[in-house]
């Protein structure tokens, strides 16, 4: 090799050196912590023993607890749970399928926030009651008010303030999330 292949050679390691002891490694999620996507034993633990210092109890090492609840305490525990639970996904976007939906001509959809919907047949446009439009992923547009909805186009609506489809058509829909007929 001559001088210069070696040059290159020598200039692309200290590059490479400079750059890999350069980066952040704050920014690495440490095993343990909120930014870890794997929740440990003692992670959890903590998180459960907070639950239950709120009922008035608390978990000691064995994992069982250390104050006993009543039966009707640890009801009133679940269902006030299942009741939160039950309250997201009532609310949408929490729903891991799409479903899918006919509309009659003259009907309108109104779509809430994160909301994705995909118009499978007929005509229908969009309907706006904001700024900006639907946004279609799949050309990577907003649809605005008026604008004919596309057929299989991926349409995400960007928040919860009326925006929707107008069906000018009768048409068949596969939508993820909140949305309402009327």
């Amino acid at each position: 090799m001559n001088k210069k292949a070696y040059a290159v050679i020598a200039a692309t390691l200290v590059l490479g050196g400079v750059l890999a002891f350069s980066l952040p490694h704050k920014s690495f999620a440490q095993a343990g912590d909120a930014t870890d996507p794997l929740a440990t034993k003692s992670y959890v633990d903590t998180k459960f023993n907070e639950i239950l210092r709120l009922a008035g109890s608390s978990v000691g090492a064995t994992g069982t607890p250390s104050a006993s609840l009543t039966e009707t305490q640890k009801a009133e525990i679940v269902s006030e749970l299942l009741a939160k639970v039950e309250g997201l996904i009532t609310q949408g976007g929490s729903k891991e399928e799409f479903e899918p939906g006919f509309i009659q001509a003259g009907q309108t959809i109104t779509l809430d926030g994160g909301t994705e919907f995909a118009l499978r047949s007929g005509t229908a446009k969009a309907f706006i009651t904001g700024e900006n439009g639907l946004s279609d992923f799949t050309d990577g547009v907003d649809l605005l008010n008026g604008q004919n909805v596309p057929v299989n186009h991926l349409i995400i609506v960007p928040r919860s303030d009326g925006r929707g489809i107008i069906a000018v058509t009768d048409c068949w829909f596969i939508v993820k999330g909140a949305y309402s007929v009327v």
